[in-house]
C-alpha cells in the first residue's frame, strides 16, 4: 500500500487551494510540546524525528521512487512520471517541508524510509513511505506522532487530507470518511485525489 498525497499543483474546481487554505501553516508552535533532545520518539524499530536542511535529497529521491514504483498501481506511467519529476527540484521541496507547521522523518538505523508534513496544525499535508517498506506500519507510526503533536495545540479541529486514490484505503483504516472528489493538476496533468476528513476523538475530560 502506497502512503502517498500531496503534490506541488493547483486545484481544477479551485475550491481547496491546498495549504493557502489553512493560514498559520508557518507556525513552528508544535516545537514548543513535541520536540525533545532534537527528536520526536521511537516506535519500535522505526525512529521519528524533525525535518532538517540536509536530509532534503534523501527526502527527494524517496518521494519520486514511491510515485514512479508504489503510485503507478492506481496511476497511469506517464502521470506518475510528471508527478515524480516535481522531486527534481530538491530546494523547492525543502522549502515546502521547512515552512510547514510539523514535517517529520521515519528511519530505520540511518535509512531515511518515510516523511510527512502538516500545515495549519490539522491539515496532513504530505505523507510518502518507502517502496521498499510498505505495509511495515511506518505510515501509522507519523501518523500517530504527527496526531499526538496536533491535539497539544488543536484538540478539536478535524484532521483532512488530501489522499490520492493510493492513500484513500489508509486513510479510511485510521477512521477518515471522503468529504468530496476533487482532480488536482500538476503542470498540466490531472489527477484524482479526495478531500477527507477524521473528527477528533473527545477526550475522557470531555465525556
Amino acid at each position: 500500500m502506497s502512503i502517498l498525497l500531496g503534490a506541488s499543483g493547483s486545484i481544477k474546481d479551485g475550491r481547496f487551494g491546498g495549504s493557502r487554505a489553512y493560514p498559520g501553516s508557518h507556525l513552528p508552535i508544535c516545537y514548543l510540546f513535541c520536540s525533545f533532545q532534537g527528536g520526536i520518539g521511537n516506535r519500535g524499530h522505526v525512529r521519528c524525528r524533525r525535518y532538517k536542511e540536509s536530509d532534503k535529497e534523501n527526502v527527494a529521491r524517496l518521494f519520486m521512487d514511491t510515485v514512479r514504483k508504489v503510485n503507478v498501481e492506481d496511476y497511469s506511467e506517464f502521470q506518475c512520471e510528471v508527478w515524480a519529476r516535481v522531486g527534481l527540484d530538491e530546494n523547492r521541496m525543502n522549502r515546502r517541508l521547512a515552512s510547514s507547521w510539523l514535517a517529520l522523518v521515519a528511519e530505520k538505523g540511518q535509512k531515511v524510509v518515510g516523511f510527512m508534513s502538516v500545515v495549519g496544525g490539522s491539515h496532513l499535508d504530505m505523507m510518502y513511505v518507502h517502496h521498499e517498506h510498505q505495509r511495515e506500519r511506518i505510515g501509522t507510526i507519523l501518523f500517530e506522532h504527527a496526531v499526538e503533536c496536533t491535539e497539544k495545540v488543536s484538540p478539536k479541529r478535524p484532521l483532512t487530507v488530501h489522499a490520492s486514490i493510493t492513500a484513500r484505503p489508509f486513510f479510511e483504516s485510521l477512521g477518515f470518511q471522503v468529504v468530496k472528489e476533487r482532480i488536482l493538476s500538476v503542470r498540466g496533468v490531472l489527477y484524482k485525489q479526495f478531500l477527507m476528513m477524521k473528527q477528533r476523538e473527545p477526550s475522557e475530560a470531555e465525556m
